[in-house]
This record gives C-alpha cells, sequence and structure tokens, in this order.
C-alpha cells in the first residue's frame, strides 16, 4: 500500500479506503475490516501514521459499501422490495462510494491528525 501510494500520508490513507471499500462490495464489511487492519498497521508503523487515523478510515470506509445489493444487509433489503437490479446499485451507488472514498480519509486527516 505505501508503495503504490508513494509514500504520501494521506495517499495511503486513500490506498486503505479504496481496500476497503472494495472488499466490501464482495463480503463482510466486518471481515473487510479485518483483513485489512493488520496490514494498515504495519503500514502505519512504517511510515508514521497515526494508528487510530487509519483505524478510523478503515471503520468507516468498510461501513461505506454501495455498489452491490449485497454489500451490507440495508442494500439487500431495499433490492427484496423494490424492482431493483444490480445495475442500479452500481449506477447509484458508485458515485456515493466515489465521493466517500476521498472524503473519508480527508475527513479523518484533518480531525484527527495524521502523525502518530
Amino acid at each position: 500500500v505505501g508503495v503504490v501510494a508513494g509514500g504520501s500520508p494521506i495517499a495511503i490513507l486513500v490506498a486503505l479506503s479504496a481496500t476497503a471499500s472494495l472488499l466490501s462490495n464482495m463480503m463482510s464489511n466486518t471481515a473487510a475490516a479485518a483483513i485489512i487492519a493488520p496490514i494498515a498497521s504495519q503500514v502505519c508503523a512504517t511510515q508514521g501514521i497515526s494508528v487510530k487515523c487509519a483505524a478510523l478510515v478503515l471503520i468507516y470506509s468498510a461501513n461505506a459499501a454501495f455498489s452491490t445489493p449485497f454489500a451490507t444487509t440495508t442494500n439487500m433489503l431495499i433490492k427484496a422490495l423494490g424492482p431493483y437490479e444490480f445495475p442500479d446499485y452500481v449506477r447509484y451507488g458508485m458515485p456515493l462510494q466515489l465521493l466517500m472514498l476521498f472524503t473519508i480519509p480527508c475527513s479523518c486527516y484533518l480531525l484527527y491528525g495524521m502523525h502518530a
């Protein structure tokens, strides 16, 4: 993650956010956060980033899964109630998810700081 982001702390948080969001769209948000947490902890230790900030980015990003009907329980409930198809979730969920991809890391950076 640190290599992909080029070493920039905010870019590392965006990369962690993107990874958590992507995994959350394919599996449980709890499982996605559990998979990414050790990686994030290691990256924070090597890059000098606050673990609290990275943990909050992971928590919020893992719960910002809007692009698939099976990403969250709420999405599954709505799919059952309405005539929604898979492309509807991608069409309306992807812009919101892309917005959250940059909003979450930037907000955590501004509110909680970056350095350990």
